[in-house]
Formats: C-alpha cells, sequence, structure tokens
C-alpha cells in the first residue's frame, strides 16, 4: 500500500479506523477498481469526440432546401408499406408468386377441361374421322341412299361430285374375274368390290376377292363343311365408314335376308386391289356356338364373341378374389344362351381382360378369344379363357 494511503489511515479517527487488509478493501481490488475507472473515463472521452465530430460533419454538410424540394415534399402522396392481418391464407393472397402461381394453375386447367371436351365431343359425333376421310380427299358420311342391288348393278345417287352435279354409274361386275380398276375412283372400286363378293357363287369363286387367301381358304373350307355354301342372300348394303383401319379401307353393313345385319371390312391390297376381310364378315369360330356347349372341348378353341362384365361365381369357380368373369354371348344369334369366361385376375391375361372391360364402361365388346373347358367340367356354360387374341373381330390369319 502505498505510504500516503497508510498515513491517511492512521491519522483517522479510532472509531473510524478499520483493519488495513479487509476483504474488500485489498491492495488488488483497490488497484483494480483504479485501472477500471481510468478506462471509463477514456471511453467517455472517446464518445464526446465521436458526437462532436458527427455535428460538425452534418453541419458542414447541410445545405438549405430549395422551394421546388419543398413542394415535392408537401404534394408528393405518402407510401406505406400494407398492413397484413395475421391470417396466412390472407397473407398468401397478396404474394406475388402465390398469385403468379394461381393464374398459371388456372389457365391450365382451363386449357385441360377445353381438350376433355373437345375429345368427348369429337368422339361422340366422330369429328376426327370427318377431319381425317376431309384431309384424305373423302367424305366420311353415311349415305342411307347408297346401295348396291343383288344382281351386282350398282347404283349411286345423291353424292354430289366437285361441280355439285348428280352423278350415276351403273355398272354389271363378274364375278369370277378380277376387277380392274381403270379410271374408277377409290368408292368405286370398292364398292365394285363388295358387289363382285357378294355375287360370287359360292366358295371357289369368293375366294377371288378376299384379303390373304393362303390362310382364309383354310378357314373357308373349315366352315362351309358346317354352313351352307351358295350366293350370299342380302337385301340392302350401305356405306358406313370410310378409312376405319387406315387409309384406302371401308366399312360397309349388309343386311342379309334374314334381316342379320354384317359388318364387312375392305381395303387396297398390295396389288391395288381391294379385298375382304372374309372371317370377321362370316364372324368366324372354329366351332358352332351350340356344338362348343355340347362337346365342351378341353383344348382351346378360337371364337369371336360379344363380351361384358359380370359376376357369376358358381361351380368350379366361386373364389372372387381368384378369378375375374366375363359374359359372352354369340353375335350370329343374339337367343344362344350364354357362356361365362374366367381368368386369373394377376396374371397377364387377367389384367388385360380387367383394363377392356373398365374401358368399355359395362357396354358389349367385341372380341377374338380362345377357349376352353376345366377337365371333366360338369357344366356346359364355364369356360377358362386361354388367350385374348384381339379386341374387335378383324386379325389377319384367325
Amino acid at each position: 500500500m502505498p505510504s500516503e494511503q497508510v498515513q491517511s489511515y492512521v491519522e483517522r479517527p479510532v472509531e473510524a479506523q478499520q483493519p488495513l487488509y479487509h476483504e474488500a478493501d485489498s491492495i488488488e481490488q483497490v488497484e483494480n477498481e483504479t485501472v477500471y475507472q481510468e478506462q471509463e473515463q477514456e471511453q467517455e472521452q472517446e464518445q464526446e469526440q465521436e458526437q462532436v465530430e458527427t455535428t460538425d460533419s452534418v453541419t458542414q454538410n447541410y445545405e438549405e432546401p430549395t422551394q421546388a424540394s419543398i413542394n415535392r415534399r408537401v404534394f408528393e402522396p405518402r407510401i406505406e408499406p400494407k398492413r397484413l392481418s395475421n391470417n396466412l391464407v390472407d397473407r398468401m393472397a397478396y404474394d406475388p408468386e402465390v398469385r403468379t402461381n394461381k393464374r398459371k394453375f388456372i389457365i391450365g386447367l382451363t386449357s385441360m377441361s377445353i381438350l376433355i371436351l373437345l375429345t368427348v365431343f369429337g368422339s361422340q359425333f366422330n369429328w376426327w374421322s370427318t377431319i381425317g376421310g376431309n384431309i384424305a380427299g373423302w367424305s366420311k358420311k353415311i349415305l342411307p341412299h347408297s346401295k348396291i342391288v343383288s344382281h351386282g348393278e350398282i347404283d349411286v345417287k345423291g353424292v354430289k361430285t366437285a361441280n355439285q352435279t348428280d352423278r350415276k354409274i351403273s355398272a354389271t361386275v363378274p364375278t369370277n374375274a378380277v376387277l380392274p380398276i381403270g379410271n374408277l375412283s377409290e368408292r368405286d372400286q370398292a364398292q365394285a368390290a363388295v358387289a363382285a363378293f357378294l355375287n360370287a357363287k359360292d366358295m371357289t369363286a369368293r375366294l377371288l376377292h378376299v384379303r390373304d387367301p393362303s390362310n382364309t381358304e383354310k378357314m373357308m373350307v373349315d366352315y362351309y363343311s358346317r354352313e351352307k355354301d351358295g350366293l350370299i342372300a342380302f337385301e340392302r348394303v350401305e356405306e358406313v365408314e370410310i378409312n376405319p383401319e387406315g387409309e384406302n379401307t371401308f366399312a360397309y353393313l349388309v343386311t342379309l335376308s334374314t334381316g342379320e345385319k354384317r359388318r364387312m371390312l375392305l381395303g387396297k391390297s398390295n396389288s391395288s386391289q381391294y379385298l375382304i376381310d372374309w372371317p370377321s364378315f362370316v364372324l368366324y369360330g372354329q366351332m358352332n356356338w351350340e356344338k362348343l356347349m355340347e362337346m365342351k372341348p378341353e383344348t382351346p378353341v378360337l371364337m369371336r364373341v360379344m363380351a361384358t362384365s359380370d359376376a357369376y361365381f358358381a361351380e368350379e369357380f366361386t373364389d372372387r378374389s381368384r378369378f375375374g368373369c366375363i359374359k359372352l354371348t354369340n353375335p350370329n344369334q343374339a337367343t344362344s344362351p350364354p357362356i361365362y369366361a374366367y381368368f386369373t385376375t394377376g396374371s397377364t391375361l387377367g389384367r388385360s381382360l380387367s383394363f377392356v372391360m373398365r374401358s368399355s364402361f359395362d357396354q358389349a365388346v367385341p372380341m377374338i378369344l380362345t377357349l376352353k373347358y376345366p377337365s371333366g367340367s360338369k357344366v356346359n356354360n364355364q369356360v377358362w379363357v386361354d388367350e385374348m387374341v384381339t379386341q374387335g373381330w378383324v386379325t389377319r390369319g384367325r
């Protein structure tokens, strides 16, 4: 302790004297407090100096306001931030990015809805086929006045040419010769091929006008071994569709003398001749419907059928979790008893059939299937689906 402090301490009254080395008045603490006070004084002096320098700088840079700046401040509208509510949805409504994405979503949803409506109405009213036919140079319309008379005379009425004049074509086509093309239009060639096919007196003459003759001949021999051969008795033929299976294809609806209606499809071959798809016209199957139910074959048999979804589970097919069911009807004879066909739901075949059935919206679907009966089946109306050849009745070689 410095001598001055000791002297001061000695000179104080006795009652004021305290122990020289009290804990709170230790030499080290006194020295620390002295240093701390000196540091505080230095900091205060520095702050005062900085305030003086700042004030001098502001004073030096100050400019007297002009009248223009005063007027601008007086008349300039005040811009204040908009106070938002605490609701998160309300606050997001003012987010520029959210509003931009909202507009994009609405535009996209509207465009998608318009496209869906166009697709639905286009399919319903055959717009797309009409547009495609017009691009190809055809007019895709049902022609109620177009008919082919049974003796081979083609009489077309109500059809306009490029100069909008009526035209009539009458021609007798030989049934046992290859059709000449000449200067006939594609439609005229197709109609002449239909006339030649329908006027063919037997299978041999008819074979000249069918596509894929090598495979078709085998099916014709099998078919006419159980069906009557000869002229096809019909009353009326109507052109119902142009380009149903691609370019240069036509579809006709043939009304037989029994009242039954058959769809006839023909297309242009590599030899530039229009040929008929015979199996789809006669709805060829390897067995008659009644014979199939009577014989109950345990090997696959190809059949053309109409199929709808069903839930008939009985006899050997009672497990709904394992099997799917479709109801098959005879397209040649609506009064024939139905056959119920089954498939394993988890298989590739089952997934394909389920997809087709769901897409049909409970409407009957034309199909080519191969069917077989379970071994030792006790009933004649339940079969396995062995193969789905195709949806529809047109396929090559079967």
